[in-house]
């Protein structure tokens, strides 16, 4: 299957979900937005989004992070990448950036569980991979420009069969949000393969 994109080219205002290879799972349609420099911007509402379905459990969500923050990118709760989702209350493991922290939550029944957490920067322009593979130990990945953030590795026995990627915006309005983004099934492109820094591709507290 191939790689689904999006670089947010769109009208001002226009909702993710109304997007082709969006769906709003649950919760509020504009809580995330293409805006008016064709980025997409987030609402201080909740609302889980999945991506097109890559029909793989082991899958990978990508993005370029837009939003600042005195320390990294996101003095707000959303997660831009989310793996093996369902909607914003279920999901196997979700990225966010926020307070200098970078961290991997799991959500189960509306029950969010912190995976794994390190102290470090993340600038805006900055590619963010989060990568879903097996389920084993090791099996939830984080890579930044490529370089895979050991810190983060860790696992999770949330919605293991679950073959969707997506985001959760979910307080906190960031305009710009995120950028350039990119799923997929792992066996067509996850791991530790280059980000590709030359097309619009793109990359969140509880």
């Amino acid at each position: 299957m191939a790689a689904f994109t999006d670089d947010f080219t769109g009208t001002n205002g226009e909702n993710l979900g109304d997007r082709t290879g969006w769906t709003l799972a649950n919760g509020t349609a504009f809580a995330a937005e293409v805006n008016a420099t064709n980025q997409l911007k987030a609402s201080a509402n909740e609302a889980g989004f999945t991506a097109q379905d890559t029909s793989n459990a082991n899958h990978y969500a990508q993005a370029v992070m837009r939003y600042t923050q005195t320390g990294g990118p996101g003095t707000t709760r959303h997660f831009p990448l989310a793996v093996r989702v369902t909607d914003s209350n279920n999901f196997g493991a979700a990225y966010r950036s926020q307070n200098g922290n970078e961290e991997v939550y799991s959500r189960s029944s509306g029950t969010f569980a912190l995976l794994s957490s390190a102290s470090s920067v993340v600038t805006s322009g900055d590619t963010i991979k989060l990568e879903a593979n097996g389920t084993g130990a090791s099996s939830i990945k984080v890579y930044r420009n490529g370089a895979e953030l050991t810190g983060l590795t860790t696992t999770s026995a949330i919605n293991t069969t679950v073959t969707t990627p997506g985001m959760v915006p979910r307080s906190d309005a960031a305009d710009p949000w995120i950028d350039d983004w990119e799923s997929d099934e792992v066996s067509a492109g996850g791991g530790g393969t280059p980000y590709y820094s030359g097309m619009s591709l793109m990359g969140v507290g509880v």
